[in-house]
């Protein structure tokens, strides 16, 4: 697939788009390492170009950080005394915004409670052809009841994305990520793979209680393998293990495809023995079902500390 690209990308095209759509707005990059021709369209277009952070975030109500992957809270706690009153932050696809919004809670709930968290996801490379939707984030986590940002401070994001012309979804803050970013390619995948294991499943005559506890089982396993051993852990896999199980299923003309290509693609690049596989181990407790027994014993306090700790110890950058 042969895909078009205009200049300026990436956070400059999201300057640029705004900028024509008669908003007022401020680029703000150290280095400006970009094209002649992206700096030429930019000044056109009205964009006011700083090499001042700080400029930037004094200027904007709607503060979209298109920031390196690991330092977006870094950045942003550095700022954040800074930062134009009631504005709100935007993440994009290096931090989703619950982690900014854990990163920064200290002083979100005490020096800055009028500032907002929320995204302005671009589901993609700004400046291609394909890319023409923003994924915004909810003004509330309802799993985890937190409150990010105003209600009004959502609609900005939502009413900037479309005088952009861009085609708007307002999503749960914690759906953002699996949803826009370049992992969306294992979602889709994830959710290809479930249709094609409830056809067979019903075709065995399971129970729909049992297909959907499976479900969870194997989505659990593999979320705690990658998070125990990294991406390794399939380097220890047997693929003709895999194989042989998987033949047993091949109950549909879907899954018969999937056997063929598992045995043509992968199966050689899981080259895992009896041994490897032996040193695997995993939980098989799904990671909702293990949150509302620890909630059950010790209650909501420790939950929601444990949720902190975890954005805190991620690679955010906090």
């Amino acid at each position: 697939m042969e895909v078009h690209y205009e200049l300026p990308l990436g956070g400059a095209h999201l300057a640029y788009r705004a900028a024509e759509a008669g908003h007022d707005v401020v680029l703000c990059d150290p280095s400006f390492d970009i094209s002649e021709e992206s700096m030429e369209r930019l000044e056109s277009a009205g964009v006011e170009l700083v090499t001042d952070d700080t400029a930037g975030v004094e200027h904007g109500e709607i503060q979209i950080l298109f920031t390196p992957f690991g330092h977006t809270v870094k950045i942003a706690r550095e700022l954040l005394d800074d930062v134009r009153e009631g504005a709100v932050l935007c993440t994009t696809c290096t931090c989703p915004p619950i982690a900014l919004y854990h990163g920064l809670e200290g002083e979100l709930r005490t020096k800055r409670e009028d500032v907002g968290v929320s995204s302005f996801h671009p589901a993609g490379i700004p400046g291609a052809e394909t890319q023409d939707l923003i994924l915004v984030a909810d003004a509330r986590s309802e799993e985890s009841g937190i409150e990010l940002a105003s209600e009004e401070q959502v609609e900005r994001c939502v009413n900037l994305a479309e005088d952009m012309g861009y085609d708007v979804y307002v999503l749960d803050p914690e759906l953002i990520s699996s949803i826009g970013d370049m992992s969306v390619v294992l979602t889709v995948r994830i959710v290809q793979a479930i249709c094609n294991y409830f056809s067979v499943a019903r075709i065995c005559g399971a129970p729909i209680e049992m297909i959907e506890e499976q479900v969870e089982e194997v989505l659990s396993t593999m979320a705690y393998l990658v998070g125990r051993y990294g991406l390794d852990a399939f380097d220890r896999m047997d693929g003709k293990l895999l194989l042989r199980s998987l033949r047993n299923m091949a109950l549909t003309e879907d899954v018969e495809r999937v056997v063929d290509f598992f045995e043509r693609c992968y199966v050689d690049l899981l080259s895992g023995d009896r041994e490897s596989m032996r040193e695997l181990s995993s939980m098989m407790v799904p990671p909702d079902k293990l949150v509302d027994r620890v909630r059950e014993i010790v209650g909501e306090a420790p939950v929601q500390y444990a949720r902190r700790r975890f954005f805190e110890e991620r690679r955010w950058g906090s």
